[in-house]
């Protein structure tokens, strides 16, 4: 059906797997695994920054240690941290809770969804989540 019919660009995107040079897309093809559906090596790909790294742009968008606000009740900082390490380290639940110490993951599931839903409603802890990322050089 489509012979002599040229892909439209979206067509194109759609099927992609990276945009970039041909080494860049070879090398993504590499880290996914050959690019089908049961993709080992998916979370190497979202693994972009370290646990330490997220602790240190949190601390930089808190000004002030982490030692200070993981176990203090209310504050958003450790819910950011859990937040940055799922989006940006590629971590487990159960990873990101034995990284805070040894919570549960339950726990961290539960903390995350409600760290979510405040995002969406509260314009200055969305602008903190963005300033986190762009410290982890980072898009959302």
């Amino acid at each position: 059906m489509r012979k002599g019919v040229e892909e439209t660009g979206r067509e194109r995107l759609h099927d992609a797997l990276a945009a970039g040079g041909e080494a860049f897309r070879d090398k993504i093809k590499r880290l996914a695994g050959g690019g089908v559906r049961e993709t080992r090596g998916k979370r190497d790909l979202r693994r972009r920054a370290s646990f330490a790294d997220v602790v240190r742009a949190v601390e930089q968008v808190k000004g002030g240690m982490y030692a200070e606000f993981v176990n203090r009740r209310g504050d958003w900082g450790t819910p950011l941290v859990m937040w940055l390490a799922r989006r940006c380290c590629g971590m487990k639940l159960r990873e990101i809770g034995a990284a805070l110490g040894g919570k549960d993951y339950a726990a961290v599931s539960d903390r995350l969804c409600r760290f979510e839903r405040q995002i969406a409603v509260n314009r200055k802890l969305e602008r903190v989540c963005k300033d986190a990322m762009l410290i982890l050089n980072l898009e959302i």
